[in-house]
């Protein structure tokens, strides 16, 4: 089965359609005067974060359009030892058809006529806007899989671990096994018609039209849009470690635990929290133990993998701010 990586640029879950909505709101003299005044060549960016949750995820092609349809083992009447001369059992597979539907990622941005102009077209003005769009998107992404699906499928599924907090504000942790017919990215494959995972579309074929963004005023739009989604029909492939506060720290034996709930390996297995979580909960484990002689010059408390399972940290995961799961 052809899988991909879903590279941040390509991550438009919701994020996108609120973000790039509001390009067309912006002035046109201040758009006009930042085309043509002495700057440096590059933006400064201190608004976006990488995705690197995002960057690691893996995509299959959907079965239809709009929907993917898989089908579920939900028993099996195996083989057995029997006696000699007696009557072999009846053996049988049984599965259901399960349904997930694909949502849309996408969104409209528009400029006016004159700034278009002085940008020499339309589409010199969107290419300067899209990336620094599609990264902020990539940021939502994390979050949007981070907490409404990855950890709401754990908290429904029961595969919750208490680190221990009853008040305040905490952090946490996501053990995620992914697996190619169980636990995987969807994407519609007729979506690949310009090479990449979102087609571009001008407005009204590029020609000029009134604006939803302005009323009254004449210009252009383009449009990104791309069917994907995320199945999950498992009950063993994501568990969360909650409640962690600083004096609140999950054991190892939890760890463990959550890693033993969704049947992780070193091959298919991330440990997912912000980088300050990490160095709260995993860095301890190894900082009791370091020892350091007197002309040791480098103090390492750094955990990349536990027990071979890479710990991936991201920026765009709450810095201690969720609430207390009960």
């Amino acid at each position: 089965m052809q899988t991909i990586s879903f590279v941040a640029y390509a991550a438009v879950i919701q994020g996108l359609k609120k973000h790039v909505q509001n390009v067309g709101s912006i002035r046109s003299q201040k758009e006009i005067t930042m085309k043509f005044a002495k700057k440096q060549p590059n933006m400064a960016d201190e608004i976006t974060e990488n995705a690197p949750i995002v960057e690691r995820l893996r995509w299959k092609p959907s079965t239809h359009d709009f929907w993917n349809m898989a089908e579920h083992l939900t028993d099996i009447d195996g083989a057995t030892f029997v006696k000699a001369n007696a009557p072999l059992p009846f053996m049988n597979v049984s599965s259901e058809l399960e349904k997930i539907d694909m949502a849309i990622m996408g969104g409209v941005m528009e400029v006016g006529e004159d700034t278009s102009k002085q940008f020499g077209s339309a589409e010199n003005y969107f290419a300067g806007k899209i990336p620094s769009l599609l990264k902020k998107a990539g940021m939502d992404t994390e979050k949007e899989f981070y907490y409404n699906n990855w950890m709401a499928k754990a908290i429904d599924d029961g595969n919750v671990f208490k680190a221990g907090a009853t008040s305040g504000l905490c952090y946490s942790m996501i053990v995620i096994r992914f697996d190619p017919d169980v636990n995987i990215g969807l994407f519609n494959p007729k979506g690949f018609k310009q090479g990449s995972l979102l087609n571009k579309d001008a407005i009204n074929g590029g020609s000029r039209y009134h604006l939803r963004s302005k009323a009254g005023v004449l210009g252009f739009g383009m449009t990104l849009k791309g069917y994907f989604g995320w199945q999950n029909i498992s009950k063993r492939t994501v568990a969360t470690i909650v409640n962690i506060q600083e004096g609140s720290l999950p054991t190892s034996l939890q760890i463990d635990d959550a890693i033993a709930k969704v049947r992780g390996t070193d091959r298919d297995t991330m440990i997912l929290c912000h980088p300050r979580c990490k160095n709260l909960a995993l860095a301890p484990f190894k900082e009791n133990k370091l020892q350091m002689g007197i002309t040791d010059k480098t103090y390492n408390r750094r955990i990349d993998e536990w027990d071979g399972i890479p710990v991936i940290t991201s920026y765009n995961i709450a810095e201690g701010t969720e609430p207390v799961v009960s």
